[in-house]
């Protein structure tokens, strides 16, 4: 026999009214930025080679939780038992840029082989060849 299927859950408060939280946001921005004459450029001073950095962090925030499955509600745990959290920032942020930074060399090192290759000249590097004009 097949087992009963559980109803769905009912969605959170703030899931509801995500669409709403969504426009007040865009709202409050806006008015913000009416508001307050420097705040477009003091917002601007935060850009480094025009990456806006607290739109980077607020992106990143936002998006590293559900991509990473976080599980809140086990954080308790996970902060109660040291060996596993020491575990895990070891491989996460030594073992893991010591393995990815060489293999990301070898990819970039091999990619700019074969941009030589199909574009000769420095075209591989963003430096196109001169145009010369033969009609003359």
């Amino acid at each position: 026999m097949t087992e009963p299927v559980a109803a769905p859950r009912r969605l959170s408060f703030l899931d509801r009214g995500l669409t709403l939280w969504i426009f007040a946001a865009m709202a409050l921005g806006i008015a913000l930025g009416s508001l307050i004459p420097g705040l477009q450029a003091a917002l601007d001073a935060l850009s480094v080679n025009g990456t806006n950095l607290p739109i980077a962090v607020g992106l990143i925030l936002m998006m590293v939780p559900p991509l990473a499955r976080v599980r809140y509600e086990a954080l308790p745990d996970v902060f109660r038992d040291r060996r596993v959290l020491l575990l895990s920032l070891v491989q996460n942020w030594v073992i893991g840029p010591l393995v990815e930074v060489p293999v990301l060399i070898l990819l970039v090192g091999v990619a700019l082989r074969l941009g030589r290759a199909w574009f000769p000249g420095d075209a591989a590097l963003g430096k196109p060849e001169p145009v010369r004009d033969f009609r003359a």
